[in-house]
């Protein structure tokens, strides 16, 4: 029983350091930097009172608590620009908060 302990640790040391090491291979985010370049739809998340957020085409949901009335319609698509605002959290817990740049529809 003892043996395999330090086998065990040495193992999960291992896996640790594989399991943190970035791929190169993984295409860039549109969301690297602060302002991100993003093309998806306006969604209605019911939950939390309801609000309307972008889920983009790369399946990231942005929780976009300033997108613009003539925008907030379930399913239209839109390309936008917006700036992440790690900076804040929200009783929404649903996905990345961000302030509405630019956006238009497509």
């Amino acid at each position: 029983m003892t043996r395999s302990l330090p086998r065990f640790l040495g193992l999960l040391g291992l896996a640790t350091i594989l399991g943190c090491g970035s791929s190169s291979l993984a295409p860039p985010s549109p969301c690297d930097t602060e302002l991100c370049d993003v093309t998806g739809r306006v969604t209605w998340m019911s939950f939390e009172g309801g609000f309307f957020a972008i889920r983009g085409d790369d399946n990231v949901l942005y929780d976009t608590h300033d997108l613009p009335a003539g925008f907030r319609e379930d399913g239209l698509r839109v390309s936008a620009t917006l700036r992440r605002r790690l900076d804040l959290g929200c009783i929404h817990m649903a996905g990345t908060i961000a302030d509405v740049q630019t956006i238009r529809r497509l």
